[in-house]
C-alpha cells in the first residue's frame, strides 16, 4: 500500500499442473478514487515464492516483474510506473527469472540469480553487495530492498534474530 493505492493480484490463467508456473494480473487500486490501473496481465506466479515477489509499490512508483506473452521475445521484462507522470519505463536489462522486486523513488533491487540495483535516473544497473559489510561470517538469510537513495538489508540469522542494514548509495563521479 502506498498513499490511497494498494496492489494486489488477480489470477487470470491457469496452471499448467500442481507445481507449474502460471500468470496472473496486477492491478493498483484507489481506494479513495475507485480508479483502477491494470498494470500487466502477464505477471509470473512461482510455487514457492508469494505473488508480491514480483511487485512493489512505494515512494510514487509500482515495479513490476512481466512475461508479456504478446511481445516476440518472451524474456521477463522489468517494469516501472510513476504515479505522479503515469508514464511507464521497461527497463533495458538482461533478465533470466527475475523476483523479489522492490522500489524507491529512482531505485530498484530485484533478485535474479544474484541481487542487482538499478537506477533509474542515471539509467544505471550494478550489483550491489549481497550481505552488508561486515557481515559476511554470519549464517542466516538476506533480502534487499531500495529506501530513498539506500541500499537495504534484512538478515535474519539462524537464531531466529532480525537485524536491519541500512547504506546510502553513492555514486561515482
Amino acid at each position: 500500500m502506498y498513499s490511497h493505492l494498494i496492489t494486489y493480484t488477480e489470477p487470470n490463467g491457469a496452471s499448467a499442473g500442481l507445481y507449474a508456473s502460471y500468470w496472473t494480473e496486477v492491478i493498483a487500486h484507489n481506494i479513495q478514487t475507485s480508479e483502477r490501473l491494470e498494470l500487466s496481465k502477464s505477471v509470473p506466479v512461482m510455487p514457492g515464492r508469494h505473488p508480491a515477489s514480483y511487485y512493489a509499490i512505494n515512494a510514487g512508483m509500482i515495479a513490476w516483474i512481466d512475461k508479456n506473452q504478446g511481445e516476440k521475445d518472451k524474456k521477463f521484462k522489468i517494469r516501472v510506473l510513476d504515479l505522479i507522470t503515469r508514464k511507464t519505463k521497461t527497463l533495458n536489462v538482461e533478465t533470466t527469472e527475475p523476483f523479489d522486486i522492490a522500489v524507491s523513488n529512482n531505485l530498484l533491487v530485484w533478485r535474479d540469480r544474484f541481487w542487482k540495483r538499478y537506477d533509474l535516473a542515471k539509467e544505471t544497473l550494478f550489483t550491489p553487495p549481497w550481505i552488508p559489510p561486515g557481515m559476511e561470517d554470519a549464517q542466516g538469510s538476506y533480502r534487499l530492498s531500495a529506501g530513498d537513495g539506500t541500499i537495504q538489508w534484512t538478515y535474519t540469522g539462524d537464531d531466529g534474530a532480525v537485524r536491519y542494514f541500512i547504506a546510502p548509495v553513492v555514486h561515482k563521479k
